[in-house]
């Protein structure tokens, strides 16, 4: 189908006060050298260019959305599509504030992080419509 149904709010808002509660992903270890790897293939390209430089600030940007992107699954666990999802929307978002001539450098050097699947998004919606309807079905079982 095409059309996209809207959550109810009210419904949207017990998932996240649920998801904020009890749902705390953390980044494994074994995780964190592709990150480290981002980092550093990114602190050589901004040494070497007049752009603004990258900081510390962004690896823990990356984490933070990871875990965020495994708490919107409701799982204790941070996945690979979580990680590389958090790579994109951050390089895309640093090197949205670089000059235009550094900018077009950057996006094809790290073009094999910023091209993400976007099935996996679509598959989540899906995931999400359907733990809110299977909620809904149990709100009104236990008030009706």
């Amino acid at each position: 189908g095409g059309e996209i149904e809207p959550i109810p709010q009210d419904m949207l808002r017990k998932y996240i006060s649920y998801a904020k509660r009890y749902i705390k992903p953390k980044l494994s270890s074994g995780d964190l050298p592709k990150v480290s790897q981002v980092y550093a293939e990114l602190r050589r390209e901004s040494v070497t260019r007049e752009g603004m430089p990258v900081a510390v600030r962004h690896v823990e940007s990356i984490i933070r959305m990871s875990e965020a992107r495994a708490g919107m699954r409701l799982s204790e666990h941070v996945t690979s599509e979580d990680i590389d999802a958090a790579i994109a929307v951050m390089l895309s978002s640093f090197i949205g504030t670089q000059k235009l001539s550094v900018q077009k450098a950057l996006q094809k050097k790290f073009a094999r992080y910023t091209h993400f699947h976007r099935d996996y998004d679509q598959l989540l919606l899906e995931i999400l419509r359907g733990i809110v309807r299977e909620m809904s079905y149990w709100d009104s079982v236990g008030n009706g």
